[in-house]
């Protein structure tokens, strides 16, 4: 039996959110659609890779929607699906949910725009949601909070009562908390039924 999956921070530098990749060691079925890395992360060309393609933020914003695994070369060569994809590493795998289809982005010069084109058919084929618009959607969702906590900062130093000053915090902090809501929602994806596909 394979060992638990194990989450880790992701390696990548982040100006919207970290990834949570999860270490696994075969290509299972899930709830979303999946993106796999296979490479040896000691490697220094697989190491920059991933923080190339994971720290460009469209990429951090459209990989919200996917689970994130990362398997060693010498997991996939044990695994009956991964195994095809070893002799090819670095990889990243673009996944249905129920894990029988998958695109293969190979190489170390992978782009974030290439992962985020293929990224976009897999939610396209499992979802009514519409990747672009979900990472466009999120952006703008991401700059309205930045200019409240903007805001935020702002009220410590203006010229005015206390009672104000509670009040303008009170309004700005719910609004915040409401943009922060409504960004978290822009990550749920709409699954098709099987009827529907």
């Amino acid at each position: 039996m394979p060992p638990a999956p194990r989450a880790v921070a992701a390696s990548a530098p982040s100006s919207a959110t970290s990834l949570v990749w999860t270490e696994a060691v075969s290509l299972t079925p899930d709830v979303r659609p999946q993106l796999v890395l296979i490479g040896d992360l000691s490697r220094p060309d697989v190491a920059a890779l991933e923080a190339t393609i994971f720290g460009a933020t469209r990429m951090q914003l459209a990989a919200r929607v996917f689970r994130h695994l990362r398997v060693s070369p010498s997991a996939a060569a044990r695994d009956p699906k991964l195994s095809a994809y070893v002799a090819d590493v670095p990889v990243l795998l673009v996944a249905t949910p129920d894990a029988t289809r998958a695109f293969a982005l190979k190489g170390t010069g992978l782009t974030a725009v290439e992962a985020i084109d293929k990224m976009s058919v897999v939610t396209a084929s499992v979802s009514t949601d519409n990747l672009p618009s979900i990472v466009a959607a999120a952006e703008l969702t991401q700059a309205s909070i930045a200019a409240v906590d903007d805001e935020l900062r702002a009220i410590g130093s203006m010229s005015m009562t206390d009672a104000d000053r509670r009040a303008a915090y009170a309004s700005a902090t719910g609004r915040r908390n409401a943009l922060v809501t409504e960004f978290r929602s822009h990550f749920v994806l709409h699954l098709r039924t099987l009827a529907s596909s």
